[in-house]
């Protein structure tokens, strides 16, 4: 975790208070090289970061 906040400090100047607050709702979730983040027809529901590798978009 003090990695990743170091990171989020660095970008939107949060306080580990509230920092610890969002996390707690976090879910690491790891995605196979062939599923998508969003499929066609959907609504987003979701806020994520790459901790690795990279997006793609698809209009």
């Amino acid at each position: 975790m003090n990695e990743i906040f170091g990171k989020f400090e660095a970008l939107f100047q949060i306080d580990l208070v509230y920092f610890t607050e969002f996390y707690s709702y976090v879910k690491e979730v790891r995605l196979a090289e062939s599923h998508y983040f969003l499929n066609e027809g959907q609504y987003c529901q979701h806020l994520g970061f790459v901790k690795k590798g990279a997006f793609e978009k698809f209009l």
